[in-house]
């Protein structure tokens, strides 16, 4: 039994682990989506001007 639960608090770190991992790797997607965003919208402002 107390190896069993030994086990299952390794398993439960390791999918903690990979959790965070996760949320790390989304919100970095979300920032460099919300740069590229910032970066396209900075884009089309010049094109703007540029025109003008």
């Amino acid at each position: 039994i107390i190896a069993t639960r030994s086990h299952d608090a390794r398993t439960l770190a390791r999918c903690s682990h990979v959790r965070t991992m996760l949320a790390r790797s989304y919100v970095r997607t979300m920032l460099a989506r919300s740069h590229d965003a910032r970066t396209f919208a900075r884009c089309s402002h010049d094109a703007r001007t540029f025109e003008r």
